[in-house]
């Protein structure tokens, strides 16, 4: 049985908003798995389906992170970002460094705060990359801790 993930990790996936996905299943392009046992709620979609809407292909590295993110893992959301920065997607991959920094991922925290403050998949926000940085250094990451002694000095 193919991987099935969810309406919001498709819409990280793929780069595309929620509403897009949605019109997507109401334009039949892509078909829901309901999730529900009563056939109502949300819905699932297969990890296939979605292939065609993909900007890297499917790797089992990749299938094996997107199981953890279903499970709310914060070391999927986390591999999957780092699969999308490898690919040269820093736009995609900043959406999921924030799912997982959300989530207590010290690592994350410290490449999300390097995106901030770099311009790395989103604009430059300096207040935004100091904060992460302090989190991810609060967390226990050295180089994060080393960089916010660097800005100190």
């Amino acid at each position: 049985m193919s991987l099935e993930i969810s309406v919001m990790l498709a819409s990280l996936l793929t780069g595309k908003t929620t509403k897009t996905i949605y019109r997507w299943v109401d334009d039949g392009i892509l078909t829901p798995r309901q999730s529900g046992a009563d056939g109502k709620g949300s819905f699932l979609l297969a990890l296939p389906d979605l292939e065609a809407h993909l900007s890297l292909p499917l790797s089992a590295e990749l299938e094996a992170a997107l199981r953890n993110a279903m499970e709310g893992k914060a070391a999927g959301f986390h591999t999957v970002a780092l699969i999308f920065l490898e690919a040269g997607q820093p736009d995609i991959a900043i959406r999921w460094l924030e799912m997982a920094a959300k989530k207590g991922h010290a690592d994350a925290m410290e490449w999300l705060a390097t995106g901030y403050l770099e311009g790395l998949g989103t604009e430059v926000n300096v207040a935004h990359g100091i904060e992460w940085l302090g989190k991810a250094a609060m967390a226990g990451h050295p180089v994060a801790l080393a960089k916010l002694r660097a800005l100190d000095s």
